[in-house]
């Protein structure tokens, strides 16, 4: 409910995506809602979000030597893709949810390094984490990122099932 403040062109765009399905859905009688989907997690998670990134070069470095990633200081919202489908289908079902945004999360912050040795660990990877280079253009800026998820639960009788334990092994087990 608070209003937007982009903090990159990132932001502003996905504001503006936000802003236009909005407008169209009011504009033709549609019921559009809108799922502002945090950090989905899971199996196939793709290289460009974090968790499939670090998959990735799991499978890719030796098991003794370090896994050289970007910054890891921020804290994000990882939600399993298994929730993010079912808050998906609960929004579809929604008699109210037209003209709403819906934040999907876990509601919960979680620090990028404690994902990336939680991952590490699932893998059996022992070569240590070494961070190197700078962060995403997308995370410049955001140090803290964590889903309100109050209005998903109350409208969309909707909330997270699926603990990030449980996210990273699926991506692990798909992984390989």
């Amino acid at each position: 409910t608070d209003d937007p403040r982009p903090l990159g062109p990132y932001g502003v765009t996905k504001l503006a995506g936000t802003r236009a399905v909005l407008a169209v859905g009011a504009d033709l009688g549609l019921r559009a809602s809108v799922l502002r989907i945090f950090n989905p997690v899971g199996a196939h998670s793709p290289r460009s979000t974090l968790p499939g990134r670090l998959a990735h070069l799991l499978r890719t470095v030796g098991k003794d030597e370090p896994l050289v990633v970007g910054p890891l200081e921020s804290f994000r919202d990882f939600v399993d893709v298994r929730d993010v489908a079912a808050a998906v289908l609960a929004c579809i079902g929604a008699v109210n949810s037209a003209g709403c945004v819906y934040n999907i999360g876990s509601g919960q912050a979680i620090g990028s390094r404690e994902l990336a040795e939680r991952l590490t660990r699932v893998a059996g990877f022992s070569g240590g984490i070494r961070e190197e280079g700078r962060s995403s253009n997308r995370s410049d800026g955001l140090a803290w990122q964590q889903a309100d998820i109050a209005r998903a639960a109350r409208d969309l009788r909707w909330s997270p099932r699926h603990d990030l334990a449980d996210s990273l092994r699926d991506l692990w087990r798909y992984a390989t």
